[in-house]
């Protein structure tokens, strides 16, 4: 099993950027999902919290959202972390 991963591993890591970006694609498990950005944290109650669709990346691997109102906004983990919002009770 570990030979397999590492063997996959090589793999993804010899492909160009745009090869990459067209294999995290087609398994995004986030694209579609409505999701909750955190300002601060989970723990965290922030009024700057809000809902919102995953979209996909951008080319240089950034997260894509849009929120209720329609507006698109790229997002990066510097700024953020997100949770799917069905595991928020």
């Amino acid at each position: 099993v570990l030979a397999h991963i590492c063997a996959s591993l090589e793999e993804l890591m010899s492909l160009s950027m745009a090869d990459l970006l067209t294999e995290y694609a087609a398994r995004d498990l986030l694209r579609g999902r409505r999701l909750r950005v955190h300002h601060t944290s989970r723990e965290v109650d922030d009024p700057r919290d809000y809902d919102a669709i995953a979209l996909g990346v951008t080319d240089s691997g950034l997260l894509r959202v849009t929120r209720a109102s329609g507006e698109v906004l790229t997002l990066s983990g510097e700024e953020i972390s997100i949770s799917p919002h069905e595991l928020l009770s």
